[in-house]
């Protein structure tokens, strides 16, 4: 069972987080989403709370499918942010999503990951592991953000402490990254155009993204032909920091096929 926390009341809105995240992310949001939407946040394998199951986002999709099973859910609208937007694009290929808000969605390259976005991973991840409790020090300090998160937000400075102390500790605690990013970077997303015309897909990049860069990382090939697709000024990889309210206002805008909600005893 992937581990995941409910929100508020109304349509149910699914929120899928990247690699090295967890559903912490989203927690700047809530509070605008759950007022409209009962938000269900999930941990995906591997990552947070959940075990690792599975280490792909096609793998990852058909967990999700068995968490709406079980909750008795059958479409729901998705917001996915990186290796969490392929996952939500998957979704969508197997008819279980009723639209899909992929952010800076990983999987859009055009043969494997390209190696800049692998080695600024891959040295992130690896000095984390390194420093340990020592790497968050720098985060409680604008100019220690200013340095640190300058890969993934156009505005480091201006991320909170609590926002990145969040994000760096879900990074240390991610321990399956080398055989995610083994399992992955050959991988891509692949089939889009099966996905059903009354299913709206939306991708958004960040103009600023250092990880899912303009040439290597967003090639629209296998994308659906009626998917919109747009570029968000001043936004890193980071867009739900970069630009909170957009983000709330692109998810709330999504359609539902259902005003079912979500209860915990199910």
């Amino acid at each position: 069972m992937l581990a995941y926390d409910l929100a508020g009341t109304g349509p149910p809105l699914l929120l899928l987080h990247g690699t090295n995240s967890s559903r912490s992310i989203w927690s700047p949001l809530l509070p605008a989403l759950s007022g409209e939407r009962e938000v269900l946040a999930v941990d995906l394998p591997a990552h947070g709370q959940s075990p690792p199951t599975s280490l792909t986002p096609p793998e990852w999709a058909q967990e999700v499918v068995a968490l709406l099973d079980d909750l008795g859910l059958e479409r729901v609208p998705v917001v996915g942010h990186s290796a969490g937007g392929w996952t939500a694009l998957e979704l969508a290929k197997l008819a279980r999503a009723s639209a899909v808000l992929a952010l800076t969605p990983a999987g859009l390259w055009r043969k494997h990951s390209p190696l800049i976005t692998d080695t600024i991973l891959n040295l992130n991840w690896r000095t984390g592991q390194l420093l340990g409790e020592q790497a968050i020090k720098p985060l409680h300090t604008k100019i220690g953000r200013r340095v640190a998160l300058r890969q993934i937000s156009a505005r480091p400075a201006a991320v909170s402490e609590q926002d990145a102390i969040t994000v760096a500790r879900d990074a240390l605690a991610s321990k399956h990254f080398p055989e995610h990013f083994k399992q992955t970077r050959r991988l891509r997303f692949q089939g889009g155009q099966s996905i059903s015309l009354d299913v709206p897909i939306r991708i958004v990049w960040g103009e600023q993204d250092h990880i899912a860069r303009a040439k290597r990382s967003r090639h629209t090939d296998q994308l659906p032909q009626h998917a919109t697709i747009e570029t968000w000024p001043h936004c890193g990889h980071m867009v739900t920091w970069d630009n909170p309210q957009a983000v709330i206002d692109a998810a709330l805008t999504l359609p539902t096929v259902s005003d079912a909600q979500v209860s915990p005893s199910k």
